[in-house]
Formats: structure tokens, sequence, C-alpha cells
């Protein structure tokens, strides 16, 4: 039984992993430094987080969406751009993100997205087709 415990112990220290690097301030500005322009800053609200990957809603004045990110080598890294379709977990598995993480993901941005309107998240839903970074994150413009 003790060591069953411990393997517990150990599997939850190790899947939590870093907490500085899921810092959703570091998340934060890489959209920022990303898609900021002059006289046109991107508002990156809500962001979630599980394992190595993020969801981030984002609006720049009248355009709006979601962002999947990775962390990969200690640093957030755009993986796409979309709308609803972020919130598919077939596209987010297709996209690399471990089947269980996907639906955490998924559930966890429902849960954020709650307490906004109808109106904010048929926004963001709206962000139209997929764009895909394939993990750059040098500066890029909305489609």
């Amino acid at each position: 039984m003790q060591f069953k415990n411990i393997i517990i112990i150990f599997c939850v220290l190790a899947s939590a992993g870093c907490k500085e690097d899921k810092d959703p301030a570091l998340i934060r500005q890489l959209i920022s430094t990303t898609f900021d322009r002059p006289g046109s800053k991107v508002q990156a609200h809500p962001i979630v987080v599980v394992n190595q990957y993020a969801i981030v809603d984002w609006t720049q004045d009248v355009k709006a969406g979601r962002a999947l990110l990775a962390l990969r080598d200690g640093k957030w890294t755009l993986l796409l751009c979309g709308g609803q379709a972020v919130k598919d977990t077939m596209i987010l598995i297709q996209s690399g993100v471990p089947g269980i993480t996907s639906v955490h993901l998924v559930n966890q941005l429902a849960a954020a997205e709650s307490s906004l309107s109808t109106d904010q998240v048929q926004r963001f839903d709206g962000f139209g087709s997929v764009v895909h970074f394939y993990g750059t994150s040098s500066h890029h413009t909305h489609q």
C-alpha cells in the first residue's frame, strides 16, 4: 500500500511540471509579442493550461478567436489559431495534444467560458478556418 502511494505522489509531481513555465503571464506575453500591432493590442482571457498545452481566448479590435499553445523546451509555442474548432478534441489530438489532455483542455475551457456572455463566446467561435503555425512564435497577423 505504501509503495502505491509513493508511485501516485511521484506521478502527480512529475505531471505537475514547473509552475513558472505554466504561468499565464508568459502565455499572454507570447500572444502579445506575436500579434500586437501599434494601436491594436491583443487581450488574452481566459487562459486554460493542462499539462504542456494551453488554450487562450483572445480579442483584438473586432477580431476574436482561440489559440492552442504547447510548452516545448521550457517555452510556449503557438500551434494554431481558430474558432469553434479549437473546442473539438479531435482537432486538438490531430495537432499533437494527447487524448486525455485534449478532453481536460476542452472541459476547462468550457468552465472558464461559462462566466462569459453568449456574445463573447460566439465571437471566439467565429474566427473561421484553423491557421496552423507549426511551432513558430514569430510575428503574425490574424487572418
